[in-house]
């Protein structure tokens, strides 16, 4: 299993947002997983269950954003990481 996270500090997306996000996230060629949401404790109970939460997510603050990206075998998570900001950019230009 190869796991990337970013943890981006006091960095706000609404949850619909984010499940947008995270849902075209996970349609990413290369993607297993893709997991981005606010670091609450609720959504840390999410990845717990899936097996992905670190001691550098459980110390994220309510505030900040992660993203947590598990890669199919072979794949470039830095690439991946890339796409799923590129995401970001799409979702601010569309005004939506």
């Amino acid at each position: 299993m190869s796991v990337k996270i970013v943890i981006k500090p006091n960095t706000y997306f609404d949850s619909v947002s984010l499940m947008s996000i995270s849902t075209r996230a996970n349609k990413l060629d290369g993607v297993e997983q893709a997991f981005v949401a606010m670091a609450t404790e609720m959504n840390k109970g999410v990845l717990k269950n899936l097996g992905l939460l670190t001691p550098e997510l459980e110390q994220a603050k309510n505030g900040d954003l992660m993203i947590v990206i598990n890669g199919k075998a072979g794949a470039d998570n830095e690439q991946l990481l890339v796409e799923i900001e590129e995401l970001f950019n799409t979702k601010a230009q569309s005004g939506s």
